[in-house]
């Protein structure tokens, strides 16, 4: 009977211990994403202009959500984010002719400056492998969805003859998202993160928009294309679980 009211009371701290981790959280997440890439093309009648740059940027947004341990070092996280980012690059590009016409090839410095707010939903398992009364050290994975709404797409396209600047407008991209990190809690409110983020965005989803010059007596129509993907970020976050 002894044992039996050891191993009850064992159950009941174990359940208390877990219990002070569960709750809401709010925070912030600053992220880094060390290589994205922002694709433009240019299309004319005699010639086409692709380009692909490469650039970094850095993801600054809000998360919440709630946690639930369901032993004293195993539990689960919901949580929904938001971000905004912005995706600037500069390249000197050369035409290609198109088939069937001899236009002499020209340099263009291209300059892109994409702005975007990511959201995002994932559902997080937390295993913590060192706890002390004030310290909690653990691992979390998760998965979740991932969604990209591009606000603006800015393109600049200089030539030794011409500027000419274009706004593309909005689009969205919708991905998974898979993540793996590190947590640190402190009394369990103060919660510090470093997690690994992929999302599976690609350049498949582009936005297009034509353009009409005056050359001569006709009115030429060329077409800008672009796109930016975003495939990977390391994030580091604070949240206060109340």
């Amino acid at each position: 009977m002894k044992f039996l009211h050891i191993g009850v009371a064992l159950a009941l701290s174990s359940m208390l211990v877990a219990n002070e981790k569960n709750g809401f959280f709010i925070g912030m997440e600053a992220g880094f994403t060390p290589s994205a890439t922002n694709y433009a093309n240019f299309l004319g009648r005699e010639f086409t202009v692709p380009s692909k740059q490469k650039t970094r940027a850095f993801p600054l947004g809000l998360t919440l959500g709630y946690q639930y341990y369901f032993t004293q070092s195993q539990g689960i996280s919901l949580q929904a984010r938001a971000a905004y980012a912005t995706y600037k690059t500069s390249k000197t590009q050369v035409s290609e002719p198109t088939p069937g016409y001899r236009a002499q090839n020209t340099s263009f410095d291209i300059n892109i400056n994409t702005e975007a707010l990511h959201f995002g939903i994932d559902a997080n398992y937390l295993f913590d492998f060192f706890a002390t009364e004030n310290h909690v050290l653990g691992l979390d994975a998760g998965v979740g969805l991932d969604f990209v709404y591009f606000l603006s797409t800015k393109h600049e396209w200089k030539n030794p003859y011409a500027t000419i600047n274009n706004s593309l407008g909005e689009y969205s991209s919708m991905a998974l998202a898979l993540g793996f990190g590190v947590h640190y809690y402190f009394k369990t409110h103060h919660q510090l993160g470093i997690k690994y983020r992929y999302t599976g965005h690609s350049m498949d989803t582009k936005i297009s928009k034509d353009y009409k010059a005056q050359g001569g007596l006709d009115i030429e129509t060329y077409k800008f294309v672009a796109a930016t993907a975003n495939l990977s970020s390391i994030v580091f976050s604070y949240t206060y679980k109340f």
